[in-house]
């Protein structure tokens, strides 16, 4: 793996681990991912797995009326890339 990506990955899991501890809100993490992470990541087959904070993202602004709901999600993606990728982290 590339070390551009790899540091890229490293830090998408230190965004979400921020995201599932609280100590980031859920729609500054997934504009972290967007804008910090994928960028250097994108040309990799991993920065598909970030497509989904992008995309809550761009939710977040579209439909203000469903921001709880967005975050939810948020949360859950950010935990679920903890799952796949946190061993990496160690």
């Amino acid at each position: 793996m590339d070390q551009d990506v790899f540091a890229g990955k490293l830090r998408a899991i230190e965004v979400a681990q921020a995201i599932v501890d609280g100590r980031i809100p859920p729609y500054e993490g997934a504009r972290r991912m967007w804008m910090d992470v994928w960028p250097q990541i994108s040309e990799d087959k991993l920065g598909d797995r970030l497509l989904g904070f992008i995309g809550e993202a761009t939710e977040w602004d579209a439909h203000p009326e469903a921001r709880p709901e967005i975050e939810e999600g948020i949360r859950r993606n950010a935990s679920k890339l903890l799952a796949e990728w946190g061993d990496e982290a160690n």
